[in-house]
């Protein structure tokens, strides 16, 4: 086995192919890379990827499936990938699957598919009805918060493990109480809230995005209501943190410090060293041609790694070591655009935090 293998392979079956259509979303403008209709990944480069990954020898495999919405690419298609994920993988190698997805599509049939397989399900929901419809719309432009919660019903009646994924765009931002809350509320008790900042096109940040300071407001504001619920309701923002705290490493790559330490396979095999950046500067080459590990030890993927690095400022905060200069997607004009956010939230909470993370060291 390689010491320098991927871990973790994200995957899009379907490209950025959606049966919605979010304002925000990052990933569909992708679609001028990939126009082909109907994107959708061969049993042939499914074979391949599986294939290679698995012959690594890596101890531990996580495969993530993301879209676009990869559900568009039918049910048998995932059966069939663990499939050869049995047939592939070694003696005592745990291969892991997730799935990140808008709802629209799950029914019993897919639920039973993920609880009999173990699949973890990241769900998309973006707060109670008037806040979700706002952008999480179909191409009609009808709200799909009705489908959504089909589809997690079906999931929480089979007891599928899921999480729920909130993506903060400028009308759910507003209240932060509320928003946690209702999620708690409704159920939910594995929660991940993504702070949305994207460029229009005129290379300005758009109009639904949040600001630094809102940002700043929301993780206090919720992080207070949190800290009533622990150990209850896991919040994945806080809780990456207080890992590095505890272990002095985290496994968020925003947090960490590192990037490039997973692999983006696209449809025909493309592979990229982050889903932010699938463009052509940074195009790896592909597995039909080109081994993962072979990919994942390239060139191009250690400039990608070496492309994060702190800015001036971060070298004198107090705060860098939790996070390290933030994302190198949301950095704009050359600073991180949610610096302002983490340190603000650090100055206000990070005795908090601390006093937590003493509690949980010593309890583990």
């Amino acid at each position: 086995m390689s010491v320098d293998a991927p871990q973790t392979i994200l995957v899009k079956p379907v490209s950025a192919d959606c049966n919605l259509a979010c304002a925000y979303c990052f990933y569909s403008p992708k679609s001028s890379i990939y126009p082909e209709t109907n994107p959708r990944m061969s049993e042939e480069t499914l074979t391949r990827m599986i294939e290679e990954t698995l012959m690594t020898g890596a101890p531990s495999v996580s495969f993530v499936w993301q879209g676009g919405e990869p559900t568009l690419a039918g049910l048998e298609f995932f059966e069939k990938a663990v499939e050869l994920q049995e047939l592939y993988r070694y003696p005592g190698q745990t291969v892991n699957n997730s799935i990140q997805t808008n709802g629209v599509l799950l029914d019993e049939n897919w639920a039973k598919f993920f609880k009999k397989k173990g699949w973890l399900v990241g769900l998309s929901l973006d707060g109670p009805e008037l806040s979700h419809d706002v952008y999480r719309v179909f191409h009609n432009h009808q709200g799909s918060y009705a489908s959504v919660n089909r589809g997690l019903d079906k999931l929480r009646e089979k007891g599928v493990q899921y999480n729920i994924l909130t993506l903060l765009n400028d009308v759910n931002v507003k209240k932060p109480s509320e928003l946690y809350r209702w999620l708690v509320g409704s159920g939910h008790k594995h929660l991940q809230f993504i702070p949305c900042m994207e460029l229009n096109s005129y290379g300005k940040v758009a109009e639904f995005s949040i600001t630094p300071e809102e940002y700043g407001k929301f993780l206090i504001e919720v992080f207070d209501e949190w800290v009533k619920d622990i150990p209850e309701v896991y919040v994945r923002d806080f809780e990456d943190i207080l890992i590095g705290m505890v272990t002095g490493n985290t496994p968020n790559c925003v947090f960490n410090g590192r990037c490039g330490e997973y692999i983006v396979v696209e449809y025909n095999g493309d592979a990229y060293p982050c889903d932010f950046f699938v463009d052509t500067e940074w195009h790896l080459g592909n597995i039909n041609e080109t081994g993962i590990e072979k990919l994942y030890q390239s060139e191009k993927m250690n400039e990608f790694r070496k492309n994060r690095r702190l800015q001036e400022k971060c070298k004198s905060c107090n705060w860098t070591e939790y996070c390290y200069g933030g994302c190198q997607k949301t950095v704009l004009y050359g600073e991180y655009y949610f610096c302002e956010s983490i340190k603000l939230f650090l100055k206000e909470r990070g005795s908090a935090l601390k006093s937590l993370a003493e509690q949980f060291s010593v309890q583990y």
